[in-house]
């Protein structure tokens, strides 16, 4: 497993630091800024959707942060382990996207007051999807903070910049949801990137039990 040397706590102290002041000065550049063009019933309804889809995330993390970071600490020298405790939980994830997903379009689909959202509940989910495909609960396992930091960041920064491009009036909802749910997606894809570049584990399907 080509993981190098873990960091020192004072390098996973100053990255857990880093990427939490970037979850607030982020914020206050593109919120102030999607206040004003989406206007307050735009923004409202961004938020609300944002909000749904973390519920949705709730769902489908199912305690897996909790129990298998813990898990993946004591097995991380162990290549065969740590896949066998990722790819059942990576899988089981996806199972309950299909779930969650599945329920919500039912739910829109046959509550009135929300049919008129449909795009915009279609657009969150990627927020959702880009949730699971980014593990953050095996980095956290294998102690790498740094990669999450920077790669999250970076993608962050980055994706301000579509922000500003595409939402340009009160009308550009399903637009501004999309750009954050582009931004999970992407890291997502970094995350899992960089997981094969270092041979972290290995893709196998593992047994539905």
């Amino acid at each position: 497993m080509k993981t190098g040397r873990l960091p020192s706590l004072k390098a996973n102290i100053i990255a857990l630091g880093a990427l939490q002041g970037a979850n607030y000065l982020i914020p206050l550049i593109s919120l102030p800024y999607l206040a004003r063009v989406l206007g307050p019933e735009g923004f409202g309804k961004v938020a609300f959707i944002q909000i749904v889809m973390q519920y949705l995330i709730i769902f489908t993390d199912y305690g897996f942060f909790f129990f298998f970071v813990k898990d993946l600490s004591i097995e991380r020298y162990s290549k065969e382990r740590t896949s066998q405790i990722f790819m059942s939980t990576w899988c089981a994830q996806w199972l309950l996207f299909l779930a969650v997903v599945s329920m919500l379009a039912l739910v829109v689909c046959f509550t009135p007051s929300l049919q008129d959202d449909f795009v915009y509940f279609a657009a969150g989910t990627s927020i959702v999807f880009g949730a699971v495909l980014f593990p953050l609960w095996l980095f956290n396992g294998l102690e790498r903070f740094k990669e999450v930091a920077l790669l999250q960041i970076v993608v962050r920064l980055l994706m301000l910049i579509p922000l500003f491009l595409f939402v340009t009036d009160s009308d550009d909802i399903a637009e501004a949801i999309l750009v954050t749910g582009f931004t999970s997606v992407i890291s997502g894809l970094l995350g899992v990137w960089w997981i094969q570049k270092h041979e972290v584990v290995s893709f196998v399907c593992p047994e539905f039990k």
